[in-house]
Parts: structure tokens; C-alpha cells; sequence
């Protein structure tokens, strides 16, 4: 079989297990969180990496970086690239963050569930499952842009069928820009691991901030 084929086969499962399956077993009130905490780890962590722990995906398009043994290479990827991908992160975080800061608390619901901060492993579990998502199309279409935003879409469609055909919340959407131009720009995973977890963060700060306090800022250069 073609190893196309194959992939495109995984990723429909995958979309499956991503939005229906994970919804039913979220929602499902007998099971317990470790049932659950075992669900997300396999779904989000194990899977997406079989393909490439079968020789399928290759390293670079599931952001690894090549594996080069050479002094100006550190984790996969050439100092230069590193130092370049971490000034465009620190830049788009700032830029995300500010856009966080002005946004109302409804519109960052997603960070907080039953008044509880979304934990930090839900962060990374997005973030490798969303880069499964990219490789597939990118590996396919033999091209990182369009691969990179068909892969987006497939992230928005999982996220909208998991959330009752809701459109996923604001911030959501700011992850997952920001996520999708660090894989188009840098292919480097531990990036956009740091800017997700970076943003997770924020969004629970003020989230949980009285929005009086939250834009008092904004009110004093009103006034």
C-alpha cells in the first residue's frame, strides 16, 4: 500500500479518535481522571508519533530537526536557526499576549474549566497532536505552506466537531496561529511547545483576573 494512502487513512482515524472519541470520553461521568490522563497520552502523544517511529514521517516535518552530530547543531537544529526561531517566538508572544490581555474572559473560557486553570500537560498534549496534523499534508503535498494551513484546518475541524460544531474560542484560535507560522517558519517543535505553554499560562492569568483590575491599565489612558 502506499505509504499516501496510509497516512491519509491514519489521519481520518485520527480526526475521529481527536474530535468524537475524545468528546465521548471527556464527557463520559464513571471514568476516572487516570482513565482519561491515559486516553489524552495515548491519542495525543503515542499515536501521533507511531508514523514516525515507523519510519513514515520523516524527523524534520514532525520538528525534530535533522539528526546531525556536528558542534553548531544543538537538538536538531543549527544555532542560527535557533536563534532566529527564538526571536520570532519572543515576538510573537508578546504580540499574542498583548491580544490576550484585551480580550474579555468569555473569550479565553477555554483556559479555565469549572473555575480551574487548564493544566500545563493539556499545552503539550495540543501541541504534538496539532503537529501530526501539519506533517501529514506537508509530507503528502511535498509543501510546507499549504501543507501547514490544510494541517490548520484539520486542527479547526477537529477542535469544531469536539466542542458540539462550536467554534473554538478566541484564544484557541491565537495558539493556534501562532503554533502554525513557528512550524511554517521554523519546523522546530520545542519552540512551539515554549509559546504554547507560554500562552496557556497568560490566557489562565487572566482569565481568572477581575476584569476591572484586568484593564485598569486601559481605563487610566482613557482617562
Amino acid at each position: 500500500m502506499h505509504y499516501q494512502t496510509v497516512l491519509i487513512g491514519w489521519v481520518a482515524g485520527f480526526l475521529f479518535l481527536g474530535s468524537v472519541t475524545y468528546r465521548h470520553i471527556h464527557q463520559h461521568p464513571y471514568l476516572s481522571n487516570t482513565w482519561r490522563t491515559l486516553f489524552n497520552l495515548v491519542i495525543k502523544i503515542i499515536l501521533p508519533f507511531t508514523p514516525f517511529a515507523l519510519g513514515i514521517i520523516s524527523r524534520d516535518v514532525m520538528g525534530l530537526g535533522q539528526n546531525i552530530s556536528a558542534p553548531d547543531f544543538w537538538a536538531g537544529f543549527a544555532l542560527g536557526r535557533w536563534l532566529m526561531g527564538i526571536e520570532l517566538t519572543i515576538g510573537l508572544c508578546i504580540v499574542a499576549t498583548a491580544t490576550l490581555w484585551i480580550m474579555t474572559p468569555s473569550a479565553l473560557r477555554h483556559a479555565v474549566l469549572n473555575n480551574t486553570p487548564q493544566q500545563w500537560p493539556h499545552a503539550i498534549y495540543d501541541e504534538v497532536h496539532w503537529l501530526f496534523y501539519r506533517a501529514v499534508p506537508v509530507l503528502i503535498l511535498n509543501d510546507l505552506f499549504y501543507g501547514s494551513l490544510i494541517g490548520s484546518g484539520l486542527i479547526w475541524l477537529e477542535l469544531l466537531i469536539r466542542n458540539n460544531n462550536r467554534a473554538p474560542a478566541a484564544a484557541t484560535n491565537i495558539y493556534l496561529l501562532v503554533s502554525t507560522t513557528l512550524y511554517f517558519i521554523t519546523q522546530n517543535i520545542w519552540l512551539m511547545l515554549i509559546a504554547h505553554l507560554v500562552l496557556n499560562y497568560m490566557a489562565n492569568r487572566f482569565a481568572q483576573m477581575p476584569k476591572n483590575k484586568r484593564f485598569i491599565i486601559k481605563g487610566r489612558i482613557k482617562g
